[in-house]
């Protein structure tokens, strides 16, 4: 078999090359996630059918260390998006940061600060880079840039093909020290001034030094680096060294985030358990008619245990339906029917407020 193989962009990667390297597959069944890894994979993918997606897949080499769940870099965090074309180990094409010609951005990744994402001593990556493979090798711009028109290309980059990205640090004042031997250049002694000290010059990335001719007119040549190239460079450094502390700062948080996460399943399982203290309807009524008025402590009453057979209406239950059918009849209804009350029927509050009636004429006659 064929093997899987990678799809983002011209990644030359496959299972046959790297057995040790992780794919993973498109999220055909997340259709915004999907739209996202197919602009930063490759804009010609995006005419594929979405049947055909489902068996394409993306090697690790193009998310972010901080986008997986372990240092073996085999399991996703939910919602990443494969971003990176790696040029190495520590540098990559970011197609997410794109400059102001649209052209992605070539940046830095940030060695892991997690626990859980350092790998431990001996641990050989799976993204197919050696430990050499780091930022102290030397990196043929052609190869970095092809992806750039020739239009906007700076044109120091055109000058100096080779560039040590060690170098990228922060410029230190070196001194070096040369001594002319007279054994290596013969010229007329009238001509040269007696040399008793060291010559201390300024370095920058690239020093070559030249052998003098043999001619009395031509002076010794030290073509030097690039030095207005210095400023730049360490204003670079610094929003680089900015950016990360910030990342540092982000992946904390994160860390922070993802544990309190974790803890709040333990916390919320106790509460099941206390809820599930059965009570029955008397001992309900009783813990909440505390809480109730007269009058609302009878309707709640009647709502829990009205219509009962065998049970009799208690006295504040048949004066609050004798006082409700004084309102009118209409309203009394109008509570059973469409409140949903669980008044007396019609009938039963009649013959209560008929016999109250009769009580409150003898009452009168009394008097």
């Amino acid at each position: 078999m064929g093997g899987t193989r990678c799809t983002f962009r011209d990644c030359k990667v496959s299972s046959n090359r790297n057995p040790s390297m992780h794919f993973f597959k498109f999220p055909v069944r997340d259709p915004p996630q999907l739209e996202k890894w197919q602009i930063c994979a490759n804009k010609e993918i995006l005419k594929v059918s979405q049947g055909k997606l489902a068996n394409r897949a993306v090697c690790a080499r193009h998310f972010r260390i901080e986008c997986f769940m372990n240092y073996k870099m085999d399991r996703l965090i939910a919602k990443q998006t494969p971003t990176l074309m790696r040029v190495n180990k520590d540098l990559a094409w970011d197609f997410e940061s794109l400059d102001e010609n649209g052209e992605p951005r070539l940046v830095k990744l940030a060695s892991p600060t997690l626990a859980h994402l350092k790998p431990p001593e001996g641990f050989e990556c799976p993204l197919g880079y050696d430990m050499s493979d780091a930022a102290g090798d030397v990196i043929n711009l052609d190869q970095l840039v092809n992806k750039r028109s020739a239009a906007t290309l700076p044109e120091r980059a055109i000058k100096r093909r080779m560039v040590d990205c060690a170098k990228e640090k922060e410029q230190e004042l070196h001194q070096i020290s040369t001594t002319i031997s007279s054994e290596m250049i013969d010229l007329p002694r009238n001509g040269l001034q007696s040399q008793t000290k060291p010559i201390f010059r300024k370095i920058s990335s690239r020093t070559t030094i030249e052998k003098p001719s043999m001619g009395a007119g031509q002076s010794q040549e030290m073509p030097m680096g690039e030095e207005e190239t210095i400023p730049e460079e360490r204003q670079l450094q610094l929003d680089y060294n900015k950016l990360k502390f910030e990342v540092e700062k982000l992946s904390e948080e994160n860390a922070y985030l993802k544990q309190l996460t974790a803890s709040m399943p333990s916390a919320s399982g106790v509460s099941p358990s206390n809820s599930s203290i059965r009570m029955t309807k008397p001992q309900l009524y009783n813990g909440i008619k505390k809480y109730l008025g007269p009058t609302l402590a009878a309707l709640v009453r009647m709502e829990m245990f009205g219509g009962s057979e065998g049970r009799t209406w208690k006295r504040d239950e048949r004066r609050f339906a004798v006082e409700l059918l004084q309102l009118g009849e209409s309203i009394y209804e109008h509570c059973c029917e469409e409140w949903r009350f669980r008044l007396p029927s019609l009938r039963t509050a009649r013959s209560w407020l008929g016999s109250k009636e009769s009580e409150d004429g003898d009452d009168s006659i009394d008097l």
